[in-house]
């Protein structure tokens, strides 16, 4: 019998033994505030458990698939036939409608995070420094000097962003709904897409919230959606009538992606072998749509930049995880670390520093490093940083696991002080009077409710569709099928949102905005999971009986 699962085993193992390893590191960090088991037998005993366990469920739902999408597909609502070309107009419509009570509720919208210090620099001397993207930092400028233009007040300012920002996301989730409703064969996700942008509370918040991160989420999508076309209709996209149209649309996105965040060059890089190799007659036009990007990127933030005199990212910001490293060591078992090694770390790290280290956040560490001396001597940082590693790897595997196992573990969700900064934060390094004043008092206690508790995290179901973990094992899920049915270039574009993932592991901090650019892609993710579009390997698809691999 196992033969007859042969291929079905062989391909489960490596996702599987993903899923377990993730759920098993997440829990005991929850549970313990650190891994208290790395070197214990038990620990490898339950991984091999659960990894048996994934095992099967993948096994279960890859050969049941077929099944539930064609039931699905021959039982969908005949109104849903009916929006057929109003489609993108009826879905954006919605979002909007659902998107109002928000905006009511949090008046004039979420000026939070990292926006008043930005506009706080501009101001009072005229300075516009990364490590935030420029081109989002100018968007919030110009709409801040244009509410006070019309009617002398800041609140007007982040009033017109955040109806700019709203506008922006529900055109990209709107488009996403259509492709699935026009492409993609089961509508109905299209409608359980609708009601997870339009009702879920943590997007309703981070939709109107002055951060960069969430039109870059916007944007992530929408070329998640032109790449799931051009591998689903290659020919089409690539040579049809709309070629020249499609590949600038893409570049241009991609382009636009790296504007809004460094992590968009590095997801490029990191994406453009794994689609060389699948997209086979079109390798040339898939080289040369991904690397044009990545060249206009790296001329603006370089000469451009110089030119204007604007300052490059502090190369501290992509420290984050050595560090935390170096300090979860020398703040927890501080004798593993010799004296020799202390001076050596205080080069770049003055003790004073070290001693702040919070294992939630990297930044009360990040914010001494001493960057000047890393450039003078980045390798005496590395050896230093391995050295303390190769005689505390427990260690350090806790404070990669503490910095990064909110993103892929389905338990309670981790935040740093709340979960979305409802009441905005570093406000006090910007004198500029903005007041908030809910227009929708209910509604406002609600959201304020969810972004400082988290209280679905006690709901069955709800807490997984809520939770930041959910794209990160859709995607593994995915992984999975696509090698069953053999889709090798629907595989190859899981690499561009595996690439994002890949980056917050090695960020300063678990927190929902930067999550957030893959929870919007779960309505497309879970359109993904119906593979047969008419060329499906024959064994599984749905003829027969259950589990049977012949007609």
């Amino acid at each position: 019998m196992l033969n007859k699962y042969k291929k079905d085993i062989l391909i489960s193992i490596l996702p599987a033994l993903i899923l377990s390893v993730t759920q098993v590191l997440g829990w005991q960090y929850v549970h313990n505030d650190r891994l208290i088991a790395v070197r214990n037998p038990i620990m490898y005993l339950t991984i091999f458990i659960l990894t048996i366990i994934f095992m099967v469920v993948l096994i279960v739902i890859g050969r049941m698939m077929p099944y539930i999408m064609d039931w699905l597909k021959r039982h969908e609502v005949g109104w849903l036939n009916k929006i057929s070309g109003h489609e993108f107009l009826i879905f954006m419509g919605i979002l909007i409608l659902c998107y109002i009570p928000a905006l009511l509720a949090m008046w004039p919208g979420l000026y939070s995070y990292d926006a008043p210090g930005r506009l706080a620099d501009y101001y009072d001397g005229g300075i516009i420094k990364p490590p935030c993207p420029i081109f989002h930092t100018l968007i919030l400028i110009g709409c801040s000097r244009l509410g006070f233009l019309i009617n002398g007040t800041y609140e007007l300012g982040v009033l017109i962003y955040s109806i700019l920002q709203g506008l922006i996301m529900s055109f990209c989730f709107a488009y996403a709904l259509s492709y699935i409703y026009r492409k993609l064969s089961l509508k109905w996700i299209s409608v359980f897409g609708l009601l997870f942008f339009g009702l879920n509370p943590i997007i309703q918040m981070m939709v109107f919230t002055t951060t960069h991160d969430i039109i870059f989420g916007g944007i992530l999508l929408v070329i998640m959606v032109m790449l799931v076309d051009s591998a689903i209709d290659t020919e089409n996209f690539f040579e049809g009538p709309s070629k020249y149209k499609n590949m600038m649309l893409l570049a241009l996105m991609c382009f636009l992606l790296c504007l809004f965040r460094n992590q968009g060059i590095y997801m490029l890089i990191f994406t453009l072998p794994f689609l060389v190799i699948a997209f086979k007659r079109f390798r040339l036009k898939v080289f040369v749509v991904l690397v044009i990007p990545i060249i206009l990127a790296e001329i603006v933030t370089g000469p451009l930049y110089g030119i204007f005199g604007i300052q490059k990212s502090d190369i501290k910001e992509a420290l984050s995880l050595p560090m935390q490293q170096i300090g979860y060591v020398a703040n927890r078992c501080p004798n593993e670390i010799t004296d020799e090694q202390y001076q050596e770390i205080y080069r770049y790290i003055p003790e004073e520093y070290l001693k702040r280290y919070n294992p939630a956040i990297s930044d009360p560490v990040k914010e001494g490093f001493e960057s000047e001396a890393f450039k003078r001597d980045p390798v005496g940082f590395f050896k230093v940083w391995l050295d303390v590693g190769l005689d505390n790897i427990s260690s350090y595997i806790s404070a990669f696991v503490g910095c990064g196992y909110g993103y892929y573990y389905l338990g309670k969700t981790p935040y740093w002080q709340e979960l979305i900064y409802y009441n905005g934060n570093f406000l006090d390094v910007d004198p500029r009077p903005i007041k908030r004043e809910t227009k929708f008092e209910a509604f406002d206690h609600y959201l304020r409710t969810v972004a400082k508790d988290a209280p679905y995290d006690k709901i069955p179901v709800i807490n997984v569709l809520l939770s930041q973990a959910l794209p990160f094992v859709m995607m593994v899920m995915l992984a999975y099928m696509f090698l069953l049915y053999k889709k090798f270039k629907r595989l190859s574009i899981l690499s561009f949102p595996f690439g994002y993932f890949g980056t917050l592991l090695l960020g300063p901090v678990i927190n929902v905005r930067y999550s957030f650019s893959l929870i919007v892609l779960v309505p497309l993710l879970l359109a993904l999971m119906d593979c047969d579009d008419g060329h499906v390997q024959g064994y599984l698809k749905p003829k027969g009986k259950f589990f049977s691999s012949t007609t």
